[in-house]
């Protein structure tokens, strides 16, 4: 079977485009520049020295209170309430219902002075929402929140102030929008860090969430997440630092589950891009990414699901899965195996995975795959190519799955190795014919007789290759420079200990202030990618995770969609979308 033409799959599904802007400018060090209109409304805020009584907002003459300083917000104009670095609120930002001017002016909630974020403790309340309740308006829009941290600081059970469970959300966002930005906010110890989603059927467009820190999420008594998105058309999250979020080891009654993830994008979202962040310790997923869209360059390590792509089999969906690295996959608990590293889920169009290096799984982890690709009644297919999977431990398993029926698919210029288990390399439930096989290179230590399950029937390469048609492919032990890389070898090359733990320590302290190249995801890839160079030329042939991974012309032509406007597509409405769709 040729190839599969990426052009000829996605037909008349380029409905809209599929790679989302910042709709700020960004300066040199890759942070959002706003700056205030003639005539904006600067108000300063100290709780260490400023006024309700005698105060004026001014920054030598600030409020005290937040509730004070937002009282001055006018809804419409581009005003601006800063609060003091350093200082300290037992206080709430409350409901947010004033909005900027424009996208180009809009209303900002951040800091001013030096020290660290300024520190809202929201015990179990929400540290800010918008709701339908007490007449709040049904769009806030043309919003920047920045350099804040808010803390559930009675829910935290290492801190002093600890106090019971009960909880909220960080941000809590019921009501529609259009442009909003949260960077460099930290949120800590909520039942949820952010849920935006849209309950009111007004809609939310172009959402930003960069450079920001959620941790530590978890709840006794409902779901938990690190980030929770629902119906928004035009999403980003790039370069956050994610951990330890849907459960906590601590509290009895927290304990990590299969509904609790350290980002859950909703099906209801368009127009995804998730890029450059750092998802570590999650109860289960990653990143559930279930419309799909684009899982990029993000740095994976401990979760029980690493990353997850599907999107609607009725609608011009597609995943586009590239440049992760992912390693030490863990269980969701003893009780509850997990240690996948990607799954890819039908998609209308097509699910492409490539340019990935999923590696060195926990020891004592369940066998459950690297890579997955699962069934589809009408799904069109998958493309996994340039992948990179070593020691993914997976027993009778094997390290690739793929489940049919499909379309068409394709499977090539893989590197698949295990050298840690006798684990399987490939398992494929049957039939192949509308799959495509070529140019992988296999290595492993059980008998080779075994490498390959068909329709639960074991095959070496050779009988392998007979059943399925694969071409050029070959059994050869690929050499790594130093396949053993890990977060914590990254950290004690930077002159740090060799753990984990001081790894996502470093990581968690990040904030404008204090930036460090050095703990963001492209830094820590580059280093991991470099321990899985092939010492050897492996031919002409694009095998395992090249980088940068060069997408074929349609891929291309696929992520750019050339011809429609940010502007018209924020503003498409859920029917044009299904109208659109009807042409697939």
């Amino acid at each position: 079977m040729a190839f599969i033409s990426l052009v000829s799959i996605a037909g008349s599904c380029l409905g809209y485009p599929t790679n989302v802007a910042h709709w700020l400018p960004l300066d040199a060090g890759g942070w959002s520049v706003v700056t205030t209109s003639a005539d904006s409304r600067v108000i300063h805020v100290s709780s260490s020295s400023g006024s309700d009584t005698t105060g004026n907002g001014s920054i030598t003459n600030p409020y005290a209170t937040i509730a004070k300083g937002k009282s001055y917000l006018r809804s419409g104009n581009p005003d601006w309430l800063l609060l003091k670095k350093g200082d300290v609120w037992y206080e709430t930002l409350g409901q947010l219902r004033a909005s900027g001017r424009s996208a180009a002016e809009p209303m900002v909630i951040g800091s001013y002075g030096a020290g660290p974020r300024p520190m809202l403790k929201t015990g179990a309340a929400n540290a800010m929402s918008t709701s339908g309740a007490g007449g709040g308006p049904p769009n806030t829009s043309y919003l920047v929140v920045m350099g804040l941290s808010c803390y559930a600081h009675t829910r935290d059970p290492e801190s002093p102030e600890f106090a019971g469970c009960a909880g909220g959300t960080g941000v809590s966002w019921l009501r529609g929008a259009t442009n909003l930005l949260f960077e460099d906010c930290r949120f800590d110890s909520y039942v949820t860090g952010l849920v935006i989603q849209n309950t009111d059927g007004y809609g939310i467009f172009d959402v930003v969430i960069r450079r920001c820190v959620v941790v530590d999420s978890y709840s006794t008594n409902s779901h938990s997440q690190g980030i929770y998105t629902a119906g928004i058309n035009g999403l980003l999250a790039e370069e956050n630092v994610i951990d330890h979020c849907g459960w906590n080891e601590l509290l009895p009654g927290a304990e990590a589950t299969i509904f609790n993830h350290n980002y859950y994008i909703q099906t209801s979202c368009r127009i995804v891009t998730v890029r450059g962040n750092i998802l570590t310790r999650s109860a289960s997923h990653g990143c559930q990414l279930r419309p799909g869209g684009i899982l990029a360059d993000n740095l994976i390590v401990q979760c029980a699901l690493a990353g997850f792509a599907a999107g609607h089999e009725s609608e011009c969906d597609y995943s586009y899965v590239t440049g992760n690295v992912i390693m030490e996959g863990r269980d969701i608990t003893p009780a509850t195996r997990r240690g996948f590293g990607i799954e890819l889920l039908p998609a209308r169009v097509l699910n492409t995975c490539e340019g990935n290096i999923i590696a060195n799984k926990l020891p004592s982890v369940a066998g459950y795959a690297a890579l997955t690709s699962y069934s589809a009644t009408n799904g069109c297919g998958f493309a996994i190519r340039r992948n990179t999977i070593v020691n993914w431990r997976t027993g009778n398993g094997g390290q690739l799955v793929v489940q049919t029926p499909y379309r068409c698919a394709e499977v090539r210029n893989n590197i698949i190795q295990e050298t840690a288990s006798d684990s399987r390399l490939f398992t494929h439930s049957g039939p192949t014919g509308d799959v495509s096989f070529a140019s992988q290179l296999y290595h492993g230590t059980r008998p080779s007789n075994e490498w390959f399950t068909l329709a639960s029937t074991s095959y070496d390469l050779n009988g392998w290759s007979a059943q399925t048609g694969e071409t050029d492919s070959r059994a050869f032990h690929v050499p790594f420079k130093d396949p053993t890389r890990s977060v914590a070898s990254y950290h004690a090359s930077l002159g740090g200990s060799n753990s984990f733990d001081a790894f996502i320590a470093a990581c968690r302290a990040q904030s404008k202030d204090t930036w460090d190249t050095n703990y963001t995801a492209s830094a820590v890839i580059a280093y991991l990618r470099e321990g899985f160079r092939p010492m050897v030329d492996l031919g002409p042939e694009q095998i395992g995770a090249v980088w940068p991974p060069v997408p074929e012309p349609a891929m291309i032509a696929l992520l750019t969609a050339v011809g429609f406007s940010r502007a018209g597509r924020a503003r498409a409405t859920h029917q044009e979308r299904r109208g659109a769709s009807a042409q697939c």
